[in-house]
């Protein structure tokens, strides 16, 4: 078989090398070869290989039951409350500092979910300010306190500063030389602390001590019963607020209850319209309750609160109520206009050929006499047509 210059074509080719006659492929020769025998180890020699595998398994089967515990039994699950879930939640995570459950399904059970969610609030709020001010030096207390006791930002601040002032002083400082004019001031201090001497009586008090040489001595006397002074004077300051808050309470409280007194006996407000019991408990909680805090931090219930959206509108409202005579019972002039505009509107619509304050046409009643000589007139007209 030759390839020539064209190449090679399948026509061309002969198979006869590759197939017999028969038309099946001539198996090869296959050559066998002895398998090596295999050594059987007897149980003296070593464990049985399947036995060693099943305790292994055994074991690993064992271990799994004590690592993954048995899911819990579907029956023994209990819906619990909602707030609860969170409050251990946030317990876990660090948001909660601690947790009372049984406080908290006492209040779930007893005021609701929201009403534990804001327990968890503020007994939180409540813990952090009490770990807040253990951890103040007492200074910081002392500025706690004062603000408490209805002190303002800058007296507390005042007060604090004087008695830590005070406190730093020592009898070095008052015994060195250079601090002359330090020992002048404690002197004239403590006079205007612990006296009701005049000025210039302080001022020769002072020069004479310093004329004998002892004004060291006298101010670090003086130091001790000025600290003194001023401590009792601040805590004098703090029981005089506190009994100016107890008394501005309880007039407040007795205010709320006159004002509730009062709106309980209300029968009319405007004449001819009742005020139903719904009716008086939303106007005390408008009078009562606060809604919002003003710029200077005052409470401001809804009607301070509606007036703060817009001054002027509320007052010129006001002020033509007042002109109207409302606040002395007087409800004539806005009733009297609104009589007028409905028998304005009536007049109008009776004009116009109606009587109905709700438009249309009037219903013109027939006699009895009308609706018989209809009814007989009718069925008679046909007959008379051109």
């Amino acid at each position: 078989m030759a390839i020539g210059n064209e190449g090679l074509s399948i026509a061309d080719m002969d198979f006869g090398d590759f197939i017999s006659t028969s038309g099946a492929l001539e198996e090869p020769e296959v050559k066998k070869v002895k398998e090596p025998e295999l050594e059987i180890e007897t149980e003296e020699d070593e464990p049985d290989l399947l036995e060693a595998l099943d305790k292994t398994l055994e074991q690993d089967k064992i271990e799994d039951k004590i690592e993954s515990p048995a899911p819990a039994d579907e029956s023994d699950k209990t819906d619990e409350p909602f707030t609860l879930v969170l409050a251990r939640y946030q317990l876990e995570q660090g948001i909660l500092s601690s947790l009372d459950e049984e406080k908290l399904q006492e209040i779930i059970a007893n005021e609701g979910e929201s009403a534990a969610l804001t327990y968890l609030i503020q007994n939180e709020v409540e813990t952090n300010s009490k770990a807040i001010e253990g951890k103040l030096d007492e200074y910081s207390k002392e500025y706690a306190d004062l603000r408490k006791a209805g002190f303002s930002g800058e007296e507390a601040g005042n007060a604090v500063f004087t008695l830590e002032t005070l406190d730093s002083i020592t009898e070095d400082a008052l015994q060195d030389e250079d601090n002359e004019d330090l020992r002048r001031t404690i002197l004239k201090e403590n006079y205007k602390a612990t006296t009701s001497f005049s000025e210039s009586k302080i001022d020769r008090l002072v020069k004479r001590s310093f004329d004998i040489n002892a004004d060291v001595e006298d101010a670090i006397e003086a130091l001790e019963t000025l600290r003194e002074a001023k401590k009792n004077g601040i805590q004098e300051q703090k029981l005089s607020r506190k009994k100016e808050q107890d008394d501005a309470q309880e007039i407040f409280n007795q205010q709320i209850r006159d004002l509730t007194k009062h709106i309980e006996s209300l029968d009319e407000i405007v004449p001819g319209q009742k005020v139903t019991k719904q009716t008086k408990t939303k106007i005390s909680d408008i009078l009562t309750k606060p809604v919002k805090q003003s710029e200077e931090g005052y409470a401001l219930n809804a009607i301070w609160n509606k007036r703060s959206e817009n001054p002027i509108s509320f007052d010129t409202t006001l002020a033509y109520l007042y002109l109207s005579g409302v606040f002395d019972g007087k409800w004539d002039q806005i009733t009297k206009s609104v009589n007028t505009k409905l028998t304005n509107k009536l007049e109008e619509k009776l004009k116009t050929g109606s009587t109905s304050l709700l438009g249309g046409k009037p219903t013109i009643q027939k006699s009895h006499s009308e609706i018989a000589r209809e009814n007989m007139i009718g069925p008679m007209k046909h007959l008379f047509r051109d």
